[in-house]
């Protein structure tokens, strides 16, 4: 069975748009629940490049990513139908390079520790399949909030991820460890 990271494959294919539009680059609006949106940055684009919601998964991704999907809900005790997941890109405006991703993952009704532990699981499971060492990960403090750090192989790009977990919602930011920072800051 063939996994490809999720989160990263999207990442690194809009890396080789190198002429994304700028219209692209404005933040989606798409929402009015704040929990919802990406943490504004100010001066950077968001684009949202999945969103998807309990069964739209099966349609929105291979079988074999669906089956992945299905095993980081177990982890967490749910089914596809507890899961909304958005990924959203982060790029700078005035050059166009991606910056980095923020993946945002609900799991309806979950318990804040069931969330995070099937965000760990999943991002380990994503870099064993593409041959490296399962990732490793250390609570750590980032302004306000406690997060948890996530030491990315080199197969998953050159940054660390951190997630933050509040109810039954992850934000996981991939991207520079400042950048991060100033996403958290505007996160409840």
């Amino acid at each position: 069975m063939s996994h490809r990271p999720r989160w990263r494959s999207v990442a690194l294919a809009a890396a080789l748009a190198v002429s994304l539009p700028l219209a692209v680059a404005a933040q989606d609006a798409s929402t009015d629940d704040s929990s919802d949106q990406a943490p504004p940055i100010e001066g950077l684009g968001w684009y949202t490049s999945i969103d998807v919601a309990g069964t739209e998964i099966e349609s929105a991704f291979t079988q074999d990513e669906v089956e992945q999907w299905t095993a980081t809900l177990d982890v967490a005790g749910a089914t596809v139908e507890d899961l909304e997941y958005t990924y959203q890109r982060i790029i700078d405006p005035e050059t166009l390079p991606q910056l980095g991703g923020l993946a945002t993952v609900r799991i309806a009704g979950a318990p804040e520790d069931a969330v995070l532990a099937a965000v760990l699981a999943d991002v380990s499971a994503q870099a064993v399949a593409l041959g490296a060492e399962p990732t490793t990960s250390e609570p750590v403090t980032m302004g306000d909030k406690d997060v948890v750090r996530i030491d990315l192989p080199e197969e998953l790009g050159p940054d660390d991820a951190f997630v933050y977990v509040r109810g039954d919602t992850a934000w996981l930011f991939i991207m520079q460890e400042s950048l991060a920072e100033l996403g958290l800051q505007e996160l409840p």
